[in-house]
């Protein structure tokens, strides 16, 4: 019996940082079947964000973290000697809470995940 996750949440990025996120959404090298799951939104004001929900199977949840990995670990801008990453926050929930929880976080090119209760 297949066991299916809530997947949802947010990166913000500027406009040097765009067209990576969208080169790693399109080049899908996580193999990400959910593809048609982000919602980029170009301008925010002087943020841009994309948007990330689905209910996945179990079975797709490696490829979701990695595609969602490298988009925290490898997206950035450079001002100078400054580097900028992405920042993001996800939640990971399964079905009526039969597994554990899981929140992603990202900032200054490090990924996090917290296995919640």
């Amino acid at each position: 019996m297949a066991i299916f996750l809530s997947v949802h949440g947010s990166v913000e990025l500027n406009d040097e940082q765009l067209p990576q996120l969208k080169q790693i959404i399109e080049t899908n090298e996580d193999q990400n079947p959910y593809l048609d799951s982000w919602l980029v939104h170009e301008k925010g004001g002087w943020s841009s964000f994309a948007f990330f929900g689905h209910t996945i199977d179990q079975t797709a949840l490696d490829a979701v973290r990695a595609q969602i990995r490298r988009i925290a670990t490898t997206v950035k801008s450079t001002d100078g000697e400054f580097t900028d990453f992405v920042t993001g926050h996800f939640m990971v929930t399964h079905e009526n809470n039969e597994g554990p929880h899981y929140e992603w976080k990202f900032s200054n090119g490090k990924f996090s995940e917290i296995k919640l209760a």
